[in-house]
């Protein structure tokens, strides 16, 4: 979201996603990988709301403060690099955002995400019945 200043109001519109990446690494040495990949999102919050220096509040669901919608499904290519040392994983990720999140305007959610995470193994394979997943990273973006 963000919040924008009209004279004396203060305007914040927050709209978030939950999105579902998948990438493939391509290493390009043992260390350090290209990343690409899809991510599909799904909308699960459009709020907006006007506070006014004298105190009066107006919080609505972004639809009915503007007539129009965000979209629900939200679609984006990330790609990027990874650097893994010592079970330690840093990666760097531009999402290129290709459907636009509200029906009347041209905005897509592009972003640059830098995440550290940490990797431990796994054996999944006996799990899902020929997917075979050997690393898990638990990432704090």
């Amino acid at each position: 979201g963000y919040v924008e200043g009209y004279g004396k109001t203060t305007v914040t519109e927050k709209i978030d996603y939950i999105n579902f990446p998948a990438l493939v690494n391509f290493y390009i040495v043992k260390c350090l990988a290209f990343k690409a990949g899809v991510q599909p999102g799904i909308n699960v919050l459009a709020r907006y709301r006007a506070e006014a220096a004298n105190g009066i509040t107006e919080e609505t669901s972004f639809s009915e403060a503007f007539g129009r919608s965000v979209n629900t499904f939200d679609f984006s290519v990330p790609v990027g690099f990874s650097f893994e040392l010592g079970g330690f994983v840093i990666d760097a990720r531009y999402n290129l955002g290709i459907i636009d999140m509200i029906d009347y305007n041209k905005s897509v959610l592009d972003e640059l995400e830098f995440e550290l995470g940490c990797l431990f193994n796994v054996d999944l394979f006996k799990y899902f019945g020929g997917v075979f997943l050997n690393e898990v990273a638990v990432v704090v973006v």
